[in-house]
């Protein structure tokens, strides 16, 4: 599921945000009824609502925005409970208090903005241990290595879980989770209302990556560039599958280092190809099991297509927005070498 966080300092705003999101490809919103700076017209706000809701009011203390104290959080909880909500994210401490009142699921979750825990799967483990009906947890990725621990722990947790790992270099985590048992992920209603660190919009999700198609099926490419580069070739990718209507998505992998990079990401994702910007290029061609004659020439791969479980490097300058590069080209099956 795509789930659209809805948040602002007043109810007035909410309402308004709640009918823009309407008009958004998502299945369910979460109300973070944290960030309300006057008291919560709950009951008007689930009502606005046209689809399933999962209700938050994190305290300060947990990452959240609440700061009207223990008591009056919780009781903002079990107004949305009897408001209906079919989710509430809460904390351990709101567990005994929580159950029993109405039909929502309860929501476990853990977040951690500083990197991702070397104790990842022990701490999920434990939250699987509580009362709670669903467990979520996210992290922040420093390298895509750590998108990697993220769909483990998620492939292995025995109760529904959502898995994010934060940040640019865990975008991925947000677009491939459904395939490593991740039942939801956030995507931002506009660009610029993110409530964490790596959210793109819902549309983009939805739209560009083709979200809810993704299955054991679809096949995974990917830009490796170095962090903070443009995306142009991402967009230019993914819109040449939608057009020629290929179960394919090309995703946006920032690396510092390439040679660290290819020695583990392209394996453990089943990569079929790659585009490989200027500063990976070098490592790319020493990595490749073999290469075309200009890509030995040229000292450098800017395509990376796998072919029977062996890496063919290629070297193209024709960015991949004009017409069918060799990537395109190796992907479809149209060649196989330069």
């Amino acid at each position: 599921m795509i789930c659209i966080p809805i948040g602002a300092p007043t109810n007035r705003e909410m309402l308004a945000l709640i009918r823009q999101a309407a008009l958004e490809p998502a299945d369910c919103y979460e109300l973070r009824l944290d960030n309300l700076e006057e008291p919560a017209l709950v009951e008007e706000l689930v009502a606005a609502c046209d689809r399933p809701i999962m209700a938050t009011c994190r305290s300060v203390e947990e990452g959240g925005n609440y700061r009207g104290g223990f008591a009056n959080r919780r009781d903002i909880l079990r107004r949305a409970i009897l408001a209906g909500v079919e989710y509430i994210d809460c904390e351990a401490s709101d567990m005994t208090s929580l159950r029993g009142i109405g039909q929502s699921k309860l929501v476990i979750s853990m977040h951690d903005f500083k990197g991702t825990p070397a104790d990842l799967e022990y701490r999920v483990s434990a939250l699987s241990a509580t009362q709670a009906d669903w467990v979520k947890f996210a992290v922040t990725a420093h390298n895509q290595q750590d998108n990697l621990k993220v769909f483990d722990v998620a492939s292995r947790c025995h109760k529904p879980v959502i898995s994010i790992a934060m940040g640019e270099m865990g975008l991925i985590s947000r677009v491939l989770g459904r395939r490593y048992n991740s039942r939801l992920t956030f995507a931002s209603l506009d660009a610029g209302r993110e409530s964490a660190p790596g959210q793109i919009t819902a549309r983009e999700l939805s739209r560009l990556y083709r979200y809810d198609r993704i299955d054991d099926k679809t096949r995974l490419y990917g830009v490796l560039a170095a962090p903070g580069a443009p995306r142009h070739d991402v967009l230019a990718m993914n819109l040449a599958f939608i057009n020629i209507g290929q179960n394919a998505v090309c995703l946006p992998l920032a690396a510092t280092d390439g040679a660290e990079f290819l020695h583990t990401i392209p394996a453990a994702l089943g990569l079929q190809g790659l585009r490989v910007a200027e500063i990976h290029q070098k490592a790319a061609l020493e990595w490749a099991d073999e290469a075309t004659p200009r890509a030995r020439s040229a000292g450098a791969a800017s395509v990376l297509v796998c072919r029977e479980g062996r890496w063919i490097a290629d070297y193209d300058q024709t960015a991949v927005g004009e017409g069918y590069s060799p990537f395109l080209q190796f992907s479809m099956g149209m060649a196989t070498s330069a």
